[in-house]
């Protein structure tokens, strides 16, 4: 076999054929006897088969694990520049919807008289309404207000997000590695503040994202189910408290007359 100049992978210095360590950086180097069984006839290192931009041969000196990120990269670029459209349309309705949601709040809290009204609120009084307390403006002041909160923070959560795609997009783009994209915190806490306030919204988009192929979405959206049919539990036990209550007081045998 024809003899090469052999470089270290990670600062191109030149490195004896034998060589594990480079000298220079101290980073990790093939020997030829290993490196040749990986290599193709043509001398070079043999890339995943993959479709579009992340298609193509491997750098000089690259081994093949770091081809393998580098492509990996490459695709997760991709799906970014993909996504980053809907993330940006998902912040800016989640900013309109809050703004809406805290005039609607503002609203309530001025029917009610104000913060206080929320401190003296009668959970037994609310609770013997039973469907209608789900017109009570003291409620639908914390809904609305909760759930204008979630939109805050989802619009907040999206806009990080928006960002550190763009990020990793221009990591990739000048071959260094990108942080991780996912959702962020802020996200993830208003979307199960919204799915416990508003059960039913919490059910469609939890359905939604159990569908999604990604891991993490998958349990957000279990987490999102389980919340909303917590809060529907909680508001039929409510009502089925206050009935079981209201029956055992109309059964109530009538008190005996005290004997004189």
């Amino acid at each position: 076999m024809a003899s090469r100049d052999k470089t270290c992978p990670k600062c191109a210095a030149k490195v004896a054929p034998s060589d594990t360590v480079c000298i220079e950086c101290g980073g990790p180097v093939t020997p030829d006897d290993e490196e040749d069984s990986t290599r193709l006839t043509t001398g070079v290192v043999a890339a995943p088969s993959v479709g579009g931009a992340a298609a193509g041969m491997a750098e000089a000196g690259e081994t093949s694990e770091k081809t393998r990120l580098r492509v990996f990269d490459e695709q997760l670029a991709e799906q970014l520049q993909k996504e980053r459209p809907a993330t940006l349309v998902l912040a800016v309705i989640s900013l309109v919807a809050a703004v809406v949601l805290t005039s609607f709040a503002n609203g309530f809290l001025q029917r009610i008289g104000g913060f206080s009204a929320i401190t003296d609120m009668d959970l037994t009084v609310l609770r013997a309404k039973r469907l209608a307390m789900f017109s009570d403006p003291q409620l639908l002041f914390i809904v609305t207000g909760g759930l204008a909160l979630a939109g805050y923070l989802c619009g907040v959560g999206e806009g990080f997000r928006f960002v550190a795609a763009c990020r990793a997009i221009a990591a990739v783009k000048a071959g260094q590695s990108p942080d991780v994209v996912g959702v962020t915190i802020l996200t993830r806490v208003g979307l199960l503040i919204a799915a416990f306030l508003f059960p039913p919204l919490g059910i469609i988009v939890g359905i939604i994202f159990k569908l999604s192929n990604s891991n993490e979405s998958k349990e957000l959206g279990s987490q999102m189910i389980y919340l909303a049919l917590l809060a529907v539990a909680i508001a039929l036990v409510s009502i089925l408290w206050d009935v079981a209550a209201e029956m055992a007081e109309t059964h109530k045998p009538p008190p005996r007359p005290t004997p004189r």
